[in-house]
């Protein structure tokens, strides 16, 4: 029971990041430390540490987090991307106002959820008028949105973090220069006062 407690690290996150981001971190992770085993569930819902056994949170947002040690680890911001073939035989799309020729792949936790993506908070603060920012198929979690654009089904209002490889490798392009700050942030959290295993350490850098 002692050694499981040092090699089962134990972590929750939110489901896209979990998928886009931290999964293939963690793949090199366990390469480099074979003796740590990794659980991870992916949920939106806040860790209660008192009554869950997670040895680590990943949390998105601005804080503060009563009772939990924060460290901010990654910024985020948002900009448009679509697929290589929806440009090549669909309208123009060079600048935001183009939008409006193009369907506009929804997250749907958007209109409930002000850390998501969505696409009339992002269209207001860069001043863009007469788009209907509503219209559009909705997804959750967001990873769904980010497969309906690279099956060239629309255009996707996503955070970086989401699409670093599907950018690298072509299958998402960003079709406009505008990107904005999200003004959230992701964050690893854990009880505060608790020693800091060798598990945790390794994991946290």
């Amino acid at each position: 029971q002692a050694r499981a407690f040092e090699t089962l690290l134990n972590l929750s996150a939110p489901p896209t990041f979990a998928t886009q981001w931290l999964r293939p971190r963690l793949a090199r992770f366990t390469q480099r430390h074979p003796d740590i085993e990794v659980r991870l569930a992916a949920s939106k819902g806040l860790t209660d540490f008192a009554r869950e056994d997670f040895d680590a949170a990943i949390r998105y947002g601005r804080g503060p987090y009563p009772g939990l040690e924060a460290e901010r680890f990654l910024d985020d911001e948002l900009f448009p991307v679509c697929s290589p073939a929806l440009l090549a035989r669909g309208a123009r799309l060079r600048r935001p106002e183009d939008l409006r020729l193009h369907v506009l792949l929804q997250d749907g936790a958007g209109a409930e959820d002000e850390t998501a993506p969505d696409w009339q908070r992002w269209l207001d603060r860069l001043g863009v008028e007469g788009i209907d920012a509503r219209k559009g198929p909705a997804y959750t979690p967001g990873h769904l949105v980010i497969h309906a654009a690279i099956d060239a089904q629309g255009v996707a209002l996503v955070k970086r973090s989401w699409v670093e490889a599907e950018l690298a490798d072509g299958r998402l392009v960003r079709p406009l220069g505008e990107s904005l700050p999200s003004g959230f942030s992701y964050r690893l959290v854990r009880p505060a006062g608790r020693p800091v295993s060798r598990k945790m350490a390794l994991f946290r850098t």
